[in-house]
């Protein structure tokens, strides 16, 4: 019997709502040896190339993180979990990318999760922080929720970097219309 690897972990803070920042700290789970990271360069549904690494700053690690083009990353080799702390601009209005203000929130993976090269088809864990200003905000998204409170805060897990990436997430106050058709519940997000 072969023990599941844990999984990479990102804990997503909505870190200043008037600066348009969103905080990530990312967990590699004891990697043992140089790790590439990389944020992608499309986003799927849209295979333009994009350039969503020009919002990352302030990037920290608990290893030498050495930046190899526009959009990768290598880490040290060590015995011991890797955290990667960075913030991310995020005020674009489109679909693509990634937005944060006082009213509302949205991004997609490929704007703020590094994926681990060597590890893309380990689970990922998604941790959504609660913004503290915004005690009304509810979460919105078709991740798999693992440990969420009643507004969808918490812990979403996806089987593989892929189906991280493919589930968008929304915050902020909305309005939700369910109905069936031919026997298939329905909802939509307003």
């Amino acid at each position: 019997m072969s023990i599941s690897p844990a999984p990479i972990r990102y804990v997503v803070h909505a870190h200043d709502l008037h600066a348009h920042q969103w905080r990530v700290v990312m967990t590699i789970p004891k990697p043992e040896a140089v790790q590439t990271l990389q944020l992608p360069v499309w986003i799927p549904g849209s295979y333009m190339l994009r350039d969503f690494s020009k919002h990352l700053e302030r990037m920290a690690a608990n290893t030498s993180l050495k930046k190899i083009d526009s959009h990768t990353w290598v880490t040290a080799g060590i015995n011991r979990d890797i955290k990667i702390t960075y913030s991310v601009y995020a005020f674009d209005t489109s679909v693509r990318t990634a937005y944060l203000d006082q009213n509302r929130a949205f991004f997609n993976g490929t704007s703020l999760c590094l994926q681990v090269l060597a590890h893309a088809d380990q689970m990922c864990e998604l941790e959504l922080v609660k913004p503290h200003a915004n005690t009304k905000w509810q979460v919105e998204t078709t991740l798999q929720a693992f440990k969420v409170d009643r507004h969808g805060f918490g812990i979403y897990q996806a089987d593989n970097y892929d189906t991280l990436i493919d589930h968008p997430v929304a915050m902020g106050e909305f309005q939700t219309a369910q109905w069936q058709a031919h026997g298939v519940p329905h909802a939509m997000v307003i």
